[in-house]
């Protein structure tokens, strides 16, 4: 710190030979000596001495004696307190402004910083407009409000009208000059395109348990903000929401300016299908398809039959679930039990295809049968069978009677007999019918074959 002062105006009778100089802290009691020997020359701009060795921050007050040939004399009477710190200096000007954003009556600015804070550090920014037409510059801020940050809003401006920006620092010691001004900047709204992001693992497509929870979010931008609506195409039950939202009944939407989010608390499989989100505002549209497929246990087989019964096997027939549950149906469950029976058993647990042979069957025992499709997920609901199916052998068609015989004949009847056939398919014979075939004695009508028997012959004989 730099102490200067005038000569005494009396020397004493004797030219003056030096000077002492002292120092203390504001508050302080006791006088430190500042030189270790007295100051004697002149400097250019007359007396003064650099004190060094000075505490930052700190007030300190400073008198001189003069010495001549009788000695020290009295001290000056103490300085005004000064402060020991740096010079400080208005800042240096900030970089012009770039606009950042814009909307029909106000701009978005940011700046860098001045290189140079002239050792004190910026208290803010002062901001001041230009309009079209105008030499005049106007304060954005007052001094009593300064931006904090290199960043401001410039409201209240009017739509399609022109303006520059420039920027000024402030510090301790005051305002920098402003900075380079904008260009003329017309105030409207930007508009950009509305875009959509959708963030799943697998792009566009998710899978999900049943039971579980579907949350799709999007973020959107576009400018002006757009409005969103979801779509549903698939099997469950839909309803409009909110008078735009075309979804399942149990989904729910949350939208705000930037985001938009279908949920369903709990998902079932007719659920699966595709959520189509759509963005709208004037500078366009955009749509992004999502395809959710949830996972389930299958639905039940189709067309459960049964052939080729014997009297230990039977053949099952069926056809895949119309629902697959999501995923490949691995195998089917095969299952009977007996008409009388009040448990299934299990006749095998891992059959491949759509059909199979149910073994050890008892002879005459009546049976019900049901398949189960099984996949990763679980088993579905089963398929029986409604009609009992009975072990036995199958029944065919005897073969014809042998050796039939013509016993008594009178004019107007004939004795038959004849023995069972050889085969009687696979059952035992229950009756007999016996045919007579007739002519036309005028040969104009055919032979035909008639029923002469109006009940069931049991026996191997016959008289009509």
């Amino acid at each position: 710190m730099l102490v200067s002062w005038e000569p005494p105006l009396d020397n004493g009778g004797s030219p003056i030979t030096g000077y002492w100089l002292e120092k203390r802290e504001v508050g302080g009691v006791y006088w430190g000596r500042v030189n270790r020997a007295p100051v004697t020359k002149p400097a250019v701009k007359g007396l003064e001495f650099n004190v060094l060795r000075l505490i930052e921050g700190v007030e300190y007050q400073f008198k001189v004696m003069a010495i001549n040939a009788a000695g020290v004399g009295p001290p000056s009477e103490p300085s005004d307190p000064a402060l020991a710190a740096d010079p400080i200096f208005a800042p240096g000007a900030p970089s012009c402004p770039d606009v950042k954003d814009k909307t029909k009556n106000s701009v978005s600015l940011a700046w860098k910083k001045p290189e140079k804070d002239g050792g004190s550090p910026i208290k803010g920014y002062l901001v001041e407009m230009q309009e079209e037409g105008s030499s005049e510059w106007k304060n954005v801020n007052e001094p009593d409000k300064l931006f904090p940050t290199c960043e401001c809003v410039v409201p209240n401006l009017q739509e399609l009208k022109k303006y520059r920006f420039r920027v000024k620092a402030v510090n301790s010691a005051g305002e920098s000059e402003p900075s380079l001004a904008t260009g003329e900047i017309p105030v409207k709204e930007i508009q950009e395109e509305p875009d959509i992001s959708i963030d799943l693992k697998a792009q566009d497509y998710l899978n999900c348990r049943a039971g579980s929870q579907i949350k799709i979010s999007a973020i959107i931008r576009g400018r002006p903000v757009p409005k969103t609506s979801w779509e549903f195409d698939g099997v469950a039950q839909k309803e409009l929401k909110d008078q735009i939202h075309n979804i399942p009944v149990d989904s729910q939407v949350e939208t705000t300016d930037t985001t938009s989010v279908i949920i369903i608390p709990a998902c079932k499989r007719e659920h699966s299908g595709k959520y189509s989100i759509t963005a709208k505002n004037k500078a366009g549209q955009k749509t992004v398809n999502v395809r959710v497929n949830v996972l389930d246990a299958p639905g039940p087989p189709k067309d459960l039959k049964v052939s080729d019964v014997t009297r230990s096997t039977a053949k099952l027939t069926w056809k895949a679930p119309d629902n697959d549950g999501g995923d490949r149906i691995r195998n089917y469950i095969i299952e009977k039990k007996t008409v009388e029976g009040k448990s299934w058993g299990k006749v095998a647990t891992d059959c491949a295809g759509t059909s199979f042979t149910v073994p050890d069957l008892i002879d005459g025992q009546e049976y019900f049968f049901r398949v189960t499709a099984e996949n990763r997920f679980g088993t579905g609901p089963p398929i029986a069978t409604i009609q009992r199916t009975r072990a036995r052998d199958p029944i065919h068609p005897p073969e014809p009677p042998t050796r039939l015989k013509v016993g008594l004949v009178t004019k107007n009847s004939v004795a038959l007999s004849w023995k069972p056939p050889k085969n009687d398919g696979g059952a035992p014979v229950t009756h007999y019918i016996i045919e007579r075939l007739v002519w036309d004695p005028s040969g104009e009508g055919k032979e035909t074959w008639k029923q002469c028997n109006k009940r069931d012959v049991e026996e191997t004989k016959f008289h009509c």
